[in-house]
């Protein structure tokens, strides 16, 4: 008895010795973390910023009616649009437990498609010799020209609009505008393209191809939301790609006349600059840390129970939102600046641009620190995000522009396949990085070119 006695004294002891370093411990990050800190430079210019973005009207806004895209083709897209937004507006200000999905569900035209639309829809998703050879199937883009003929009409209403601001609250909970429906719109409008080359329409051609790269062009520079920016790159890719077939459909006489002069300029610094998607994922990041340091996510419920409510309140002062914003803010800052520089310098600089986007921890667990610990957390988390890859997804579409463009200039010359690696060592138009001729690959009689973005992707093919 008295060896247990001894022994339950000492687990006690040992007991109460870790409880008091627990709350010992505990106190002292409490005094270090009694104060959020101010905002720092970088983040008063980012707020600055985005305070100071250019305003749209609705009417001219393409974002607004983007939003309503989802709506049934009876249905205004616009009214639909501007409705959804207002309720985004509102919805943000109720607490966490109020939170609802929004009413109007996503029209599902695509269970009325018939077996060949939905073939040739889903094989020009990634432009090639599949979706060449369902173009060229009798009676296929008739027919899906005719059952969706609304659909076009929407997207041509859509990119007649001549601005876009994405003026709604960046919450991760609110919905995205219904982006695939948009992507079906421009397959069809090149669809329509297609059956202008058949018929020898040149002009047609050409005005189709420039409203869309045009409208797709502006967005990319006018985004303010990653996923945004991401789609603008594939629907040009997509005008790009799709667009040489249409070209190539025409005779060799009416290309030139068909081209789009869009195709002919320089993807801009401003265009492709990243600075405008960083401060978007800034206040998105600030807006999330945000909902979730609020009291109504602390708030009692009756299936919360008490240890729940009690850690909760214990971790809430361990992070600081001010701290974490400043350095998001400082990180964004640097990896937008490093990278707008001339195509030339772009590889080098982008190694810096993603230096900075990280911490020294080289993905090790991040050192524990008594001020912000769960801050410092959130940091090495959001550092697995592949933030990296996103901006020469983007830059890499000069090099696409350029080939694409070379090409349908080498075959309104008439020029012949055994004739292109000495045209191409002999043309203007070259890598935007190295400088050099673009690649020729005589199997698949594709004009190559090689981007910093890895492969598959980063490999881009224009059969000539």
């Amino acid at each position: 008895m008295r060896l247990l006695r001894t022994l339950l004294r000492g687990l006690a002891w040992l007991i109460g010795s870790l409880t008091a370093l627990v709350l010992v411990t505990y106190a002292v990050v409490l005094v270090a973390n009694r104060h959020d800190r101010p905002p720092s430079q970088a983040a008063l210019q980012l707020a600055a910023a985005f305070r100071n973005l250019p305003v749209v009207a609705d009417a001219d806004n393409a974002f607004v009616y983007a939003t309503g895209f989802y709506v049934s083709p009876t249905e205004d897209p616009q009214v639909a649009g501007v409705r959804r937004i207002a309720w985004m507006r509102e919805v943000v200000k109720q607490p966490i437990q109020s939170f609802a999905l929004p009413s109007g569900k996503n029209y599902d035209f695509k269970s009325a498609r018939s077996a060949a639309v939905e073939s040739l829809s889903e094989s020009c998703r990634d432009v090639g010799a599949e979706c060449l050879a369902n173009l060229k199937l009798d009676g296929a883009v008739a027919e899906w020209l005719t059952s969706e003929r609304w659909l076009l009409d929407r997207y041509q209403q859509l990119i007649a609009r001549p601005g876009w601001r994405e003026d709604v609250p960046l919450d991760v909970r609110l919905p995205i505008a219904p982006f695939a429906s948009i992507l079906e719109g421009q397959k069809l409008l090149l669809a329509q393209a297609w059956t202008y080359a058949e018929a020898k329409n040149a002009t047609g051609v050409r005005e189709l191809l420039s409203r869309d790269v045009r409208f797709w062009r502006h967005t990319l520079e006018a985004s303010d939301f990653l996923i945004t920016k991401m789609i603008a790159v594939a629907a040009l890719k997509r005008n790009f790609e799709f667009g040489d077939l249409v070209l190539r459909r025409l005779p060799p006489e009416l290309e030139a006349q068909g081209r789009p002069p869009e195709w002919s300029a320089q993807i801009t610094q401003s265009e492709r600059s990243m600075s405008r998607v960083w401060l978007g994922e800034w206040m998105y990041a600030n807006r999330a840390v945000e909902v979730g340091k609020s009291q109504a996510m602390w708030a009692e419920s009756a299936d919360q129970g008490f240890l729940m409510r009690v850690l909760q309140r214990a971790v809430d002062p361990l992070l600081q939102p001010q701290d974490l914003s400043n350095t998001w803010a400082e990180r964004f800052t640097r990896a937008s600046a490093e990278v707008d520089v001339s195509y030339d310098r772009y590889r080098a600089a982008l190694a810096r641009s993603n230096a900075a986007l990280a911490s020294n921890n080289g993905g090790r667990f991040p050192r524990i620190r008594l001020y912000n610990p769960l801050g410092n957390f959130l940091l090495w988390i959001g550092e697995s995000w592949p933030y990296g890859l996103y901006g020469p997804r983007v830059v890499d579409l000069e090099g696409l522009r350029r080939i694409t463009l070379l090409a349908s200039e080498l075959r309104a010359r008439g020029v012949k396949a055994a004739e292109i690696p000495a045209a191409l060592a002999t043309s203007e138009r070259r890598d935007p990085y190295s400088g050099q001729p673009f690649g020729w690959d005589p199997k698949s009689t594709s004009l190559m070119f090689t981007g910093i973005e890895p492969p598959p992707r980063g490999v881009h093919a224009v059969i000539y």
